[in-house]
Formats: C-alpha cells, sequence, structure tokens
C-alpha cells in the first residue's frame, strides 16, 4: 500500500545521496522522486521483491546483504577475530545506507562501537541474523568459462548490460538474491529470444526513477 503522503524509502536514499554529493532537490524534484519511488515499490508489490524482508532487533534493521556489503564482510568483516557476527550485523544494517559505510580505517573499532549501541541478547541477535540468512539462499552463480564464479563486479556489469540500468543499483540498491534471480532471468530470456531483459515491472519502474536521478544531477551541473 503506497502512501503518498509520507517519504518512501527509496526516494530518501536517492535525495540523501544527491545531498551528499552536494546537491540540494527542488521541493517540485522530492514530489516526483518520491512518486517514481512508491511506483517502484508498488511495482514491486512487496519490498522483499528487491531488498528482502527486513528483520529488526535490539533497535537495528537487518536485510539480506547487498553484494556491496556482502563483499565487505567477504573481505573485512569476517576477519576481525571475536566479531565475526557483529560484523556480519554491521554488514546487513548498512547495506542501503547513504555515504560510504564500508569505507573505515578500523572496521574492528568501527563494529564494536556500533554493536555497543544495539540492545539485544546474543540469542536474539543470533536468531534475527538466521532469519536474514534464509532469505539468502539462491542458486549458485553461473562459472565463468575457466570454471571460477563470478565477482560482484562482474555480476553487476552483466546486469547493467542486460538492464540499461547502473551497476551502482545492483551492487547497493538491491538484495544479493534479487540480482542473482534477475541474472537468471535475464539468461532465460536471451535463450528464449535473444533480448535484453526489459520486461521486468520492478526494472522498468527503477529506469524511470534512475533517469529522474540523472536528470537532477545534469541539472545541478548546469547551474
Amino acid at each position: 500500500m503506497c502512501d503518498y503522503g509520507k517519504l518512501c524509502d527509496l526516494a530518501q536514499y536517492e535525495i540523501e545521496d544527491l545531498q551528499a554529493a552536494g546537491i540540494t532537490p527542488s521541493p517540485a524534484e522530492i514530489v516526483d522522486l518520491n512518486a517514481l519511488a512508491w511506483s517502484v515499490r508498488s511495482t514491486a508489490n512487496r519490498m522483499q521483491q528487491s531488498k528482502g524482508a527486513p528483520v529488526r532487533v535490539g533497535g537495528v534493521t537487518l536485510w539480506p546483504l547487498t553484494m556491496q556489503s556482502g563483499a565487505w564482510y567477504r573481505d573485512e568483516g569476517c576477519n576481525i577475530k571475536g566479531l565475526e557476527h557483529e560484523a556480519l550485523a554491521y554488514a546487513m544494517a548498512h547495506g542501503y545506507a547513504a555515504g560510504e559505510p564500508f569505507l573505515m580505517d578500523d572496521p574492528a573499532t568501527t563494529v564494536k562501537a556500533w554493536s555497543a549501541t544495539i540492545k539485544a541478547t546474543a540469542g536474539a541477535m543470533t536468531a534475527a541474523l538466521d532469519a536474514v540468512l534464509v532469505q539468502m539462499e539462491h542458486p549458485d552463480m553461473p562459472p565463468k568459462p575457466d570454471g571460477k564464479g563470478l565477482s560482484h563486479g562482474e555480476l553487476s556489469a552483466m546486469l547493467a548490460a542486460a538492464t540499461g540500468i547502473e551497476p551502482d543499483y545492483w551492487e547497493r540498491r538491491c538484495s544479493m538474491p534479487y540480482a542473482v534471480r534477475m541474472l537468471h532471468i535475464a539468461a532465460q530470456q536471451r535463450n528464449e529470444s535473444g533480448k535484453q531483459l526489459a520486461s521486468d515491472p520492478v526494472v522498468q519502474a527503477t529506469i524511470a526513477l534512475g533517469w529522474a536521478v540523472e536528470k537532477i544531477r545534469r541539472r545541478h551541473k548546469g547551474e
């Protein structure tokens, strides 16, 4: 159910991203972005379509990992001794955060300080992590010719080529299971018709939102 009187979380993300780049959308542009963002949500019908189901614990909300947050956990977070679970929770909580939450000088200190603010028992946190991880079960990534799996950069590049949506969307704004599912759909469509993935309504709505944001960026450059 869309409530156009409220700011959609997806619109808020885009607005904060623009503000971080020094761009302040006009009131009319904010209204347009909000309407387009709600169209993505309503087209998806449920938030789970692209982001997965949120799991709330101890005052924070955990989401299935995005490609970016998953790469950070694989490369850095899981190597923080004694804070592996906390690092996983951090990755799940910050996948859709504005700015660059995974650029940090001291990951261990950042994760430890963040986890200290969570008001939840160890058992409750474990249950929450499990509830998110269950959603992340997805088919294996299609292998490359050399037999190795795709990197997140290669996956996002393939999806960008198939959909026309910039890699940033696939890496930072949707869950990994959704991205993988979309890649399989794209492969199936190529096998059937040789056409690019263009029929998915979420993709079409997202393209409209992305173009609206791009026009605001271009307007800012022209000022």
